[in-house]
C-alpha cells in the first residue's frame, strides 16, 4: 500500500460553528410539498408552522436567539402553505402558495419589529383548480408573479391589477418553476418526466425536449 499522502491546503482546516446566541434556534418549522420550506429577505424570515388554517411564522431578519412559539403568525390562507417568495423589488412583499388553491400576496410592515400578525395589506389570487405548489417572482418586471399548481397549469399574475395575465398548460404536475435571468423565458419540470421552456408573454412553448428525463424532479438552476 502506498504511504504517499496527497498534499492538501485544507487538511488541517476546521470550521468553527457560530455561537448559539448568533443563531436562530427552537424554530417550529413545518414542511409541506416540494417548494421552499423557508424564505428570507433583508427584513424578514418566513416559514410554515403547524396550526389551524395555513399559518406562517414571521421573524425579523437579524434578530437571533430562541424563537419558540413566540414568533408572529401570518395567516391569510385556509390550508397549508407550500411555498414562499419575497419580491425582488420590495423586501417586505411576500407571495405564498397554498393547498387552498390560492396564491397570496402580503405586504408586511416596513419595520419588522412592529409586525404582530396583521399584514399592512394582502390579497388572494384565485384561478387554480388544485393546490398551488410553487410561486416565483419575475426577476425584472415588478409586480409580475408566476405560480404552478397541481392542476398542471402555470399562471402569470399581474399583482398590481390583481388579475391573471397568462395561463400555460405544461401537461403535468410541475415539480419546479424558474425564470431565466432577464425573465424572457420560464421553465418547468413535470411529474411525467417532461420539461418545458416557454415564453411568459406567449401561450406556446418556446422549446420542448424531445427526450424525457430519467427523473421527474429535474431542476432548472
Amino acid at each position: 500500500m502506498s504511504r504517499f499522502v496527497r498534499k492538501s491546503h485544507f487538511r488541517h482546516v476546521f470550521g468553527q460553528g457560530a455561537k448559539k446566541e448568533n443563531t436562530y434556534f427552537d424554530i417550529k418549522l413545518a414542511t409541506y410539498g416540494d417548494g421552499n420550506h423557508l424564505a428570507a429577505s433583508d427584513k424578514y424570515i418566513i416559514h410554515s408552522t403547524a396550526g389551524g388554517g395555513g399559518p406562517c411564522s414571521v421573524m425579523p431578519y437579524g434578530k437571533t436567539g430562541r424563537i419558540g412559539m413566540g414568533a408572529a403568525k401570518l395567516n391569510v390562507h385556509t390550508s397549508k402553505v407550500q411555498d414562499f417568495a419575497f419580491s425582488n423589488f420590495d423586501s417586505k412583499v411576500v407571495a405564498t402558495a397554498s393547498e387552498d388553491c390560492m396564491v397570496g400576496v402580503s405586504v408586511l410592515p416596513d419595520d419588522p419589529s412592529t409586525f404582530k400578525g396583521e399584514p399592512t395589506s394582502s390579497l388572494l389570487l384565485e384561478g387554480h383548480q388544485k393546490k398551488v405548489d410553487f410561486v416565483k417572482w419575475h426577476p425584472c418586471a415588478q409586480g409580475i408573479l408566476g405560480s404552478a399548481s397541481h392542476d398542471g397549469v402555470v399562471k402569470i399574475w399581474d399583482v398590481e391589477e390583481s388579475k391573471e395575465a397568462k395561463e400555460f398548460d405544461v401537461g403535468g404536475v410541475a415539480t419546479c418553476l424558474e425564470f431565466n435571468s432577464d425573465g424572457s423565458l420560464a421553465a418547468t419540470a413535470c411529474s411525467n418526466k417532461r420539461s418545458v421552456i416557454w415564453d411568459p408573454r406567449s401561450d406556446k412553448a418556446a422549446f420542448n425536449f424531445k427526450q424525457d428525463f430519467t427523473n421527474a424532479k429535474k431542476y432548472f438552476p
